[in-house]
């Protein structure tokens, strides 16, 4: 069972006067798995009147990617009142790269948070396990609080105690056991204790976001989404947004140059006053080469700004390119995990 199920009140927040205190998870900001992937929220919408979130999700692996299929979502909502009718439930649906998009369906108004958890079943790097070990960081880096973390070793969600990690970094190992695990160990031999061990950690390997209806009502956040959409659709309409924001890139870029030009032309007219004011008293020298460094430095911004300039508009032609495959049929959607019903908590 994933460790969504467990009290909402170390997961979210923290109870005040019969409150949920929730601490959101900031967009873009990545969330590390035991095995090294990490996930962010890229942008979210919430459409109040038909009571559903999209959430859209970046992800990365040293693998490449992770695959759709080792990567499932259990969500609890905190919800003030719960409804009678329909039952909140989540989906995850890979679009395109390392992208996915969660759709929550049926939420309860007035919900004080929404915690997602990812189950992230991809083969781990025993090496990966022990930097996870070695940099302390339980995997969740410090975006989020949890009332629940004590000066315990942690290896993402896993909590290790001192027997378990002297049986992690121990070197006596078996040369008849075999790893039955999805750790990979590269041929490494263990013990069956360390076996048993890392079984437990891998199932553990998840990471999770938090969500706070106050946030998701902002107006930047307000939209419409099409509950009836299909994944074909959905991935069309991904690849479209991030055209979107690939023109916007570009077009913030070209103001920046525009800005950038006059600038150095103003700069190198002071450099060429100043070399005339450095022939006569050596102490402009100085002056001279700080002048010739703002020029350098802004060319080579000008030149970063048109080599990302030149890369968007290569993904913007990938990405309408892949549009035309997949209306024509030729590339298959992936249709995403089974729904997950919503574990409904309430503080009254």
């Amino acid at each position: 069972m994933l460790i969504g199920t467990m009290c909402i009140c170390l997961v979210i927040g923290h109870f005040w006067k019969n409150e949920v205190i929730v601490t959101p998870t900031s967009i873009n900001f990545p969330k590390k798995f035991i095995n090294g992937d990490t996930i962010k929220i890229s942008n979210y919408i919430y459409d109040t009147k038909n009571k559903a979130i999209q959430l859209d999700l970046t992800t990365t692996s040293p693998t490449g990617s992770i695959r759709p299929k080792d990567l499932k979502i259990q969500f609890t909502l905190a919800a003030a009142q719960a409804s009678n009718t329909n039952v909140p439930f989540a989906r995850i649906l890979p679009t395109y790269n390392n992208h996915f998009v969660v759709l929550i369906k049926n939420i309860y108004p007035n919900f004080q948070g929404i915690k997602i958890e990812f189950y992230n079943s991809s083969i781990i790097n025993l090496s990966s396990l022990q930097n996870a070990l070695n940099d302390n960081s339980n995997g969740q880096n410090n975006d989020d609080s949890n009332a629940d973390i004590k000066n315990d070793s942690s290896i993402g969600a896993y909590k290790l105690t001192d027997e378990e990690k002297d049986v992690l970094d121990s070197s006596d190992y078996s040369t008849n056991d075999q790893d039955s695990s999805k750790i990979s160990t590269s041929n490494r031999k263990l013990t069956k204790k360390q076996l048993h061990l890392l079984n437990r950690i891998q199932k553990h390997n998840t990471q999770y976001i938090v969500l706070a209806e106050k946030k998701l009502l902002q107006k930047k956040h307000l939209g419409h989404i099409d509950i009836n959409t299909t994944p074909k659709e959905l991935t069309i309409n991904a690849l479209k947004q991030s055209i979107f924001t690939l023109h916007q890139d570009i077009d913030n870029r070209k103001k920046l140059i525009n800005k950038d030009k006059p600038y150095i032309a103003k700069q190198k007219e002071k450099l060429k006053e100043l070399n005339e004011d450095a022939d006569i008293d050596p102490s402009y020298q100085d002056k001279v080469s700080d002048a010739q460094n703002e020029i350098n430095i802004t060319k080579n911004d000008i030149a970063q700004h048109q080599n990302r300039i030149s890369l968007d508009k290569l993904w913007i032609k990938k990405y309408n390119n892949r549009i035309s495959l997949i209306k024509k049929g030729k590339i298959q959607i992936d249709k995403g995990q089974q729904p997950s019903k919503a574990i409904i908590w309430k503080d009254k």
